[in-house]
C-alpha cells in the first residue's frame, strides 16, 4: 500500500491566455526489505489543475485538460 504526495506545482498557460496552475502528484510505494522496514520508492506521477481537473501530459511542457480538451503550455 502506498501514500500519495503533491510533489510539484506549476504555471501553465490556456491558449486564450488565462493561467492554469497543475499540480503533480507521485505515489510513494511500501517497499520494506528485513534491512529497511520503512522503506518507499516512488510510483507513478498524476497531474490535475487547482480546481480538481484531470491532466495528462502530452510531452515538451504540454499537458491537456481530459475534461474539455484544452491544451495547456507550461510557462
Amino acid at each position: 500500500m502506498g501514500i500519495k504526495k503533491k510533489t510539484n506545482e506549476f504555471k501553465t498557460q490556456s491558449p486564450d491566455g488565462k493561467t492554469v496552475i497543475i499540480y503533480e502528484v507521485t505515489e510513494f510505494l511500501d517497499a520494506r526489505s528485513f534491512e529497511k522496514t520503512n522503506a518507499r520508492v516512488e510510483g507513478l506521477k498524476s497531474f490535475h489543475t487547482a480546481d480538481g481537473k484531470h491532466v495528462h501530459f502530452i510531452g515538451e511542457g504540454e499537458y491537456k485538460i481530459v475534461e474539455t480538451g484544452i491544451i495547456l503550455r507550461r510557462v
